[in-house]
């Protein structure tokens, strides 16, 4: 009896509580709309999930806003008069609430909505890591302070192999952004906190993201100084001391696996105040760091302090595909765009291969891995979900990455948080693999010719046809200037909508079936979608030098427009009522120089054969023309 009175205590509590929140304002003063009226003055959800509708009367159209993820209210909108209002949301494991916004001509109706009693309770890091997304309160030790400005940070109490990332401390006036919070709260390396926030999941980073700061311990070990005042050593190595402060029995140092090939502890001072140096050999990669761990223990329990301890690299290249920048530049570049800024333009990148996190697949089309100058995990750059050759999926057949293999990766870079110098996710493909570089690119004649072998092809031209005997319908012909062929089921081509007309870039290898040549395991990207128009229709378009018609007439004449005969298939056509002047009537896309000459001719055309042209619309001193006309089909009159 007495824990369902108490309950029952509790849900009064709670429902005056929202009823003292629900206000009508033009602002955040406590005012209250006569022209609004409500069934109750509050809304609560079961915290099993459920429905709960009220009735408002209302003397003006009005609209509901401020709407969380987790509830439904139906409708959102309405007109004057009496309407009824159904507030929904589905279980929850916490209780949770929210104000939502009833705009009322103008003025602001707040309303209240809990579901079931917030009940925050103490895990540990593992059980954050591991648990649904809702609010946790956790205590563990600081490890690593990535932004000081924002408050972002990392934790671990021994319970998780991965640190919590926090993302975000609010001040001590509980408010979010650049307030300086970790100087403000004054929180160190090493330091015990306890804190509460909700759980977020970002790209595969557990987060608990603007977090409210419960209690601190301050670490009984610390760092007083480095030797070197920015604790970056030069390329060619040299010794670096940490001074620190301890109160506990004793000190250990521990160095990460990743540096004990380049940084060694050669001497320590023990006392009150600790002095340990180190010795770092020459680097003749990227720039490289190593966060060192020193512990202290007292009554049993531990405490830590830590610093990160850097090394000059030697950075080398432009960008460039003809001269890449090595990791150590690219860290530099990457670094200076600051936090979570996407580079404007794509840069070129070298490197091997130092530790692979996927392996390329069918599925997603990506691989993620790490390079580094050396091979080694020091001084590493992340390329993240990176295409294959050509910014294409990687499909199967295609070649597979592994640790030590030498590649150079082109596109964008971000600085991801502040803490991951990487490439951005699927704004970078794969241009070199050991020397191979991504396809050749060639005409369809040069295609055909090619022995078969691991060459990879870029062919752009026009898709003349359908292959019909693929029943997938991934199959089709491909045309330029100098020949055509046989795409056999390529990756992109049902995806992208692509059809008979349009211009196409493909790269695959070059394979054959019963000695007829043909591409495999190839890609497919539209370069230019191709509309049918008729010429009356052509005439009314804007020009524009990036959109494609395909046109359809008799040749009227073949003189240019100064009335001369010519080499480049400058001639007019009609549909009888119409007439179309084209600049340039050519064998095939991609056609240049003498290639683009006498294809009138070499076919025999006169007036009155039929002609299917592919261009674009252009205007000169008045004259409507199709420009840089490709031909895709022709019919003769005789």
């Amino acid at each position: 009896m007495n824990k369902i009175f108490k309950a029952f205590c509790s849900c009064l509590m709670v429902c005056g509580f929202a009823m003292t929140l629900t206000n009508c304002s033009d602002n955040d003063d406590p005012t209250f709309l006569s022209e609004v009226q409500l069934s109750q003055s509050y809304v609560a959800i079961p915290q099993t999930g459920g429905s709960t509708t009220i009735k408002v009367n209302v003397s003006t159209n009005w609209s509901i806003s401020n709407i969380p993820e987790w509830l439904t209210i139906s409708p959102a909108s309405g007109s004057a008069g009496e309407n009824q209002i159904t507030f929904s949301a589905d279980a929850t494991a916490d209780g949770r609430s929210c104000e939502v916004l009833m705009d009322c001509g103008g003025a602001i109706q707040r309303i209240n909505v809990i579901q079931g009693l917030s009940v925050v309770s103490q895990v540990t890091v593992a059980e954050v890591m591991s648990g649904p997304e809702k609010t946790y309160r956790t205590t563990g030790t600081v490890t690593k302070i990535a932004n000081t400005s924002y408050g972002n940070w990392y934790m671990n109490d021994g319970t998780s192999a991965e640190d919590l990332y926090i993302y975000g401390t609010l001040d001590k006036a509980g408010k979010a952004g650049a307030n300086n919070s970790i100087a403000a709260w004054g929180i160190e390396v090493g330091d015990e906190i306890t804190i509460e926030g909700p759980k977020q999941v970002y790209n595969g980073t557990v987060e608990l993201v603007n977090v409210s700061v419960i209690k601190i311990n301050k670490s009984l070990i610390k760092v007083d100084s480095l030797s070197i005042n920015d604790a970056t050593l030069p390329v060619e190595g040299g010794d670096i001391t940490a001074v620190l402060s301890c109160k506990g029995d004793g000190v250990t140092v521990k160095i990460p696996e990743e540096a004990k090939d380049w940084l060694f502890m050669t001497s320590m001072i023990a006392g009150s105040a600790p002095e340990v140096k180190f010795h770092a050999l020459e680097n003749k990669g990227a720039d490289r760091e190593a966060t060192i761990v020193f512990t202290t223990k007292s009554s049993g329990k531990e405490y830590t302090a830590q610093t990160t301890i850097k090394q000059k690299g030697v950075a080398k290249g432009k960008g460039t595909d003809t001269d890449p920048f090595n990791v150590a530049a690219v860290l530099n570049y990457t670094k200076a765009l600051g936090a979570d800024v996407v580079s404007e333009k794509d840069v070129y990148v070298k490197g091997i291969i130092s530790s692979v996190k996927y392996t390329y697949s069918a599925d997603f089309g990506t691989a993620t891995y790490n390079i580094s100058d050396d091979g080694t995990e020091s001084g590493v750059f992340t390329v993240y979900a990176s295409y294959y050759y050509d910014n294409q999926p990687w499909v199967e057949g295609n070649e597979q990455i592994k640790v030590g293999d030498e590649v150079i990766v082109v596109g964008k870079v971000i600085y991801y948080k502040g803490t991951t110098p990487e490439f951005a996710s699927k704004q970078n493909w794969l241009f070199s693999l050991n020397g191979k570089t991504s396809s050749v690119t060639a005409t369809v004649a040069e295609f055909l010719a090619a022995a078969e072998d691991d060459t990879r092809y870029s062919l752009t031209g026009v898709v003349t046809s359908l292959y019909e005997s693929d029943k997938q319908g991934k199959s089709f012909y491909i045309k330029d200037f100098s020949g055509e062929a046989l795409v056999y089921r390529t990756d992109g081509f049902l995806d992208t909508g692509i059809k008979v007309g349009d211009v196409v870039t493909v790269v695959g290898k070059r394979g054959s079936y019963k000695n007829n040549p043909q591409m495999v395991n190839g890609n497919c990207a539209l370069e230019h979608a191709v509309t049918p128009v008729t010429i009356a229709e052509f005439l009314t378009k804007p020009d524009d030098k990036n959109t494609y018609y395909m046109v359809t007439g008799k040749i009227s004449s073949l003189l240019g427009s100064n009335g001369k005969e010519n080499d480049y298939g400058n001639l007019y056509i009609t549909d009888g009522t119409n007439e179309l002047y084209v600049y340039g009537t050519y064998p095939g896309w991609g056609a240049t120089g003498d290639f683009r000459k006498f294809f009138i001719a070499d076919n025999g055309l006169q007036v009155g054969d039929e002609i299917t042209i592919i261009g674009y619309k252009d205007t000169y001193k008045e004259l409507v023309e199709l420009c840089q006309g490709v031909c895709f089909s022709f019919k003769k009159a005789n």
